[in-house]
């Protein structure tokens, strides 16, 4: 993570950030008192990095005081104005970079915008702070705050952890011969099978989106899909991150191309003596699914099961070593992975000072680490969270139609049960089926006669643009792929969304989504294994 944060070009990617609005009366030195309490009692606060000759060294100081930066916002701002004003000081202040060697890599902003009325900023980077560390400084902040405001006593005891003991506890048992065991067994999982190239998102548009981090956005499966993946995972006997990953794979499978996909995904490495420290104590590790059309679900669901039962045995993974290992990993790219699933199993973060109302805010955009990163905290009665993405691989109407994808293959997994053969499973949902169904007679040419009803009518249904044809002549696999191209460059010629979807009906069932790049094209099965296809001509 160093080294990805040293040549990040942004720095609010590896910064994570904690933003509440506050009511009432607050006292900006106690606050500092209280922050310099909290940094004093744990190590990982107190730890920077320095890159040497022998390699990067961690060092911890003894001593090291929080920043805690006070601003003021101009007086008579009306509420519109206060809000803007808010907005573009939380921006500049998260823009601003940590310098690595210089700890507290943690920093405090507090802005007043009445006397009884302000924003609190906290700023920490991700090499020294996980999730969990957030319940834990919000606590410790709350409680020394409160005793040195309300009942003046001194600071509570240092953390019974360390974090410290724990990086040279890893360090010794990596050198010990784990780190050569895991090293060979990531390098082997890592490197793909001839003829057998992991999945790579494709950039996407002009990449204009760049030019602002995208927004992370909610999202929440549907009742009926998140009860099929609590159903499945006891099918099953396994988890719901296990069943969610199945799902997910098989769902970029269809609609971004065959191979095996790589999925990231946080674990934890915190022991019982350090649920009370403050650290990083996550590792990466990357579950390799090969989705194939013949499989079952159960089948699938195992494979994944698998292997990550057996990612957990060789942790942790060292990504810089191993991607040295392997350079053909991801083609066109200098990670192991390009998808982050994370499933939230967090204690609650509350910020509790005497006297305040401690409110939430959305923090100011961060950009994100990865091309996809879902977070998914398993809440009732739906599952539910976030969707972060760099902009480069993924638009946001790519991730709407990634999450469609995700609830209508649950739906469709829990019907058809474990015996069910992942091919015949569909991305789209029964309604979804049915509008494009509703789409009356033959195509041809490339007029394409009730497109933009189906594309304004329940956009997440193409992604782009789609052509619905009807029952004609039969082509055979080979022929068809050749087809592809063709309207693929028909699509081009005619305006349609850059040629992106069209699809083949059968009868009244849509039975294939075809996905083009260029003059070129994937097929997108969304139905059972058929051996040649009807075909109404496109030009």
């Amino acid at each position: 993570m160093w080294l990805h944060a040293e040549v990040n070009g942004d720095p609010r990617a590896y910064t994570l950030q904690l933003t509440y609005a506050l009511e009432g009366r607050v006292d900006p030195d106690a606050l500092r008192a209280a922050l310099d309490g909290v940094v004093r009692r744990h190590e990982a606060l107190r730890t920077g990095f320095r890159l040497t000759a022998e390699g990067l060294v961690q060092e911890i100081r003894k001593v090291a005081d929080c920043p805690v930066e006070l601003a003021t916002a101009p007086p008579g701002l009306d509420e519109q104005s206060a809000e803007l004003h808010t907005r573009e000081w939380l921006a500049a202040a998260a823009a601003r970079p940590f310098e690595l060697d210089r700890p507290p890599l943690l920093r405090v902003h507090l802005l007043r915008l009445a006397p009884q009325r302000h924003v609190l900023l906290i700023l920490v980077h991700h090499l020294v702070f996980d999730g969990w560390s957030a319940g834990l400084l919000l606590a410790e902040l709350s409680a020394d705050y409160r005793g040195l405001t309300v009942r003046r006593e001194e600071a509570q005891a240092p953390a019974a952890g360390s974090f410290r003991r724990h990086v040279l506890a890893e360090a010794a048992r990596l050198a010990a011969g784990a780190g050569a065991r895991n090293l060979g067994y990531w390098t082997a999982r890592l490197t793909p099978p001839p003829g057998r190239p992991p999945l790579v998102l494709e950039p996407a548009g002009t990449g204009a989106e760049l030019l602002a981090p995208p927004p992370a956005e909610p999202f929440a499966l549907g009742a009926e899909a998140s009860d099929a993946v609590r159903r499945l995972a006891d099918e099953f006997g396994t988890t719901e991150f296990v069943v969610t990953a199945a799902l997910l794979a098989c769902a970029l499978n269809r609609l971004h191309g065959p191979g095996p996909v790589h999925i990231g995904y946080p674990t934890s490495t915190r022991g019982p003596e350090e649920e009370g420290t403050i650290g990083l104590f996550l590792n990466t590790l990357v579950l390799v699914v090969d989705v194939r059309d013949e499989m079952t679900l159960a089948e699938l669901v195992l494979a994944v099961e698998t292997a990550h039962y057996d990612a957990l045995d060789h942790r942790p993974l060292e990504a810089d070593r191993v991607a040295a290992a392997v350079p053909a990993a991801r083609a066109g790219g200098d990670s192991l992975y390009q998808v982050m699933l994370a499933f939230q199993n967090l204690p609650p973060a509350v910020l509790d000072l005497p006297g305040v109302l401690a409110r939430p805010l959305a923090g100011p955009d961060r950009a994100a680490e990865f091309d996809l990163a879902v977070s998914v905290e398993a809440t009732a009665p739906v599952l539910a969270g976030w969707v972060e993405r760099d902009g480069r691989s993924l638009t946001s109407a790519d991730t709407r139609t990634l999450l469609a994808a995700l609830d209508a293959l649950a739906c469709g997994a829990v019907v058809v049960g474990g015996g069910g053969v992942v091919g015949g499973l569909s991305v789209l949902g029964v309604g979804d089926v049915g509008l494009v169904a509703r789409v009356n007679g033959s195509v041809g040419g490339f007029g394409f006669r009730g497109l933009a009803g189906v594309v304004a009518g329940w956009g997440v249904v193409a992604g782009g643009s789609v052509a619905v044809c009807g029952v004609g002549g039969v082509l055979s696999f080979g022929e068809l792929d050749v087809r592809a191209g063709l309207v693929a460059a028909g699509l081009v010629a005619a305006g349609l969304g850059g040629g992106m979807w069209w699809g083949l009906r059968w009868g009244g069932g849509l039975i294939w989504w075809w996905r083009c790049w260029g003059c070129g094209g994937r097929g997108l099965r969304l139905c059972r294994w058929m051996w040649s296809i009807r075909w109404s001509g496109c030009g």
